[in-house]
């Protein structure tokens, strides 16, 4: 460790946001207010990556920039694949990616259509919803859930570690979320060892004896899998919703353009992306203008890589013809890409698709307000919207 960092900034991630507060702006003006990196002795210490060009290019060198943890401070439990780099992530991610095959993907989405459809209906005819409990916590989990063939009663237990993992300061509550979905995962694997399916998890568990992946690796796998697959598409989705009630120009031309939802769909999420993961330096070296240690933690907001005018102009910005959208790196890059994300933005323009032919015209309740928090995930815990009746 060098003893004096600079250039440093007392900065907490944790300490963005706040009652009426837009926690992405907030990223945004601590970003034009700060040097490309600098080092915060806040949660750990760890640096900050704060231009895009910076954070797509350390997102790319594992070998540089290793995912031995992306949690900041680094958590005890670790999340499998993401935290490992090859070979041995290239073997636990062969046991992942058969659950986001081609061939279940589709029965995936038109389960994800109807039910959007099915969740809809039932709030239409009164005016309102609040979106996020109503609609984005029941359809992405619904649909993971019965993906990876468990039940969907366990949604509400799950969500709640989930936002528990992310969206607290407290490490010691963080951590003790993730070993209770570990714990969960443990469980099931444990029955499926007695009770052998023919679902994902089964087969999983078969796939990685043939990959050499040690029993004890296979709850903390699964668990992560689970927390991602719970959490990330439903925040999205309620950033995209928010924005576009309070944008009816943007809402009224998807509606007018149906064949402009695909697009605006990696529009969306690049506006709205919401990780904040790290990375550990692997050795000591010269980046960006400072000295680097083998060992530091190093930050990399994929919200700032979003909104650096040098990658997309005028970023703040909804601009569903902006030709490089799908550029954001709002779900990882290269071999760290999320495997869900192709699912993940098919919820999205299926929610898009079915929402606005019923519901063209809302807005956010002017009695309520959207709730964000901050977190290693910038989090979105409440959506009100209104409308006219039908």
């Amino acid at each position: 460790m060098i003893a004096q960092r600079t250039p440093v900034r007392d900065f907490d991630m944790f300490a963005l946001g706040g009652p009426g507060k837009d926690v992405l702006l907030e990223w945004k003006a601590m970003r034009d207010g700060s040097p490309p990196i600098f080092w915060t002795p806040r949660n750990g210490g760890h640096w900050v990556l704060t231009r895009g060009e910076d954070i797509a290019w350390a997102q790319s060198e594992w070998e540089l920039f290793s995912h031995s943890s992306v949690q900041i401070p680094a958590g005890l439990t670790r999340a499998l694949p993401l935290e490992t780099d090859p070979p041995r992530h290239t073997a636990l991610r062969t046991v992942v990616a058969p659950l986001f095959a081609l061939n279940r993907l589709k029965p995936a989405e038109r389960h994800a259509r109807a039910l959007t459809i099915e969740l809809i209906a039932a709030f239409r005819d009164e005016g309102q919803c609040e979106f996020q409990s109503q609609f984005a916590r029941r359809l992405p989990i619904e649909v993971f859930l019965r993906l990876m063939g468990l039940p969907v009663e366990d949604a509400a237990f799950l969500v709640g570690q989930g936002d528990a993992q992310r969206g607290s300061a407290d490490q010691n509550v963080r951590q003790t979320a993730k070993d209770v979905v570990v714990d969960y995962a443990a469980d099931i694997v444990a029955q499926r060892r007695r009770e052998p399916r023919d679902d994902f998890i089964t087969r999983a568990i078969a796939a990685s004896a043939e990959q050499g992946i040690p029993e004890e690796d296979l709850p903390h796998l699964f668990g992560s899998v689970l927390s991602s697959g719970l959490h990330t598409v439903a925040t999205i989705m309620g950033f995209a919703m928010a924005f576009l009630a309070r944008h009816p120009e943007a809402r009224r031309t998807l509606a007018g353009d149906p064949a402009l939802i695909r697009p605006a769909v990696d529009e969306l999420i690049r506006r709205h992306s919401i990780v904040n993961t790290g990375r550990v330096v692997t050795q000591d070296m010269a980046f960006g203008g400072v000295e680097m240690r083998a060992g530091d933690a190093v930050m990399l907001p994929t919200i700032l890589h979003s909104l650096d005018a040098a990658i997309f102009s005028d970023p703040l910005a909804v601009d569903f013809a902006r030709p490089n959208a799908a550029k954001h790196v709002a779900f990882g890059s290269g071999i760290h890409r999320c495997p869900g994300s192709q699912l993940g933005r098919a919820e999205l323009r299926i929610l898009l698709e079915e929402w606005l032919p019923r519901i063209p015209d809302f807005a956010i309740d002017p009695d309520d307000e959207v709730v964000m928090h901050p977190g290693t995930t910038t989090g979105i815990s409440r959506v009100p919207l209104v409308w006219g009746k039908a």
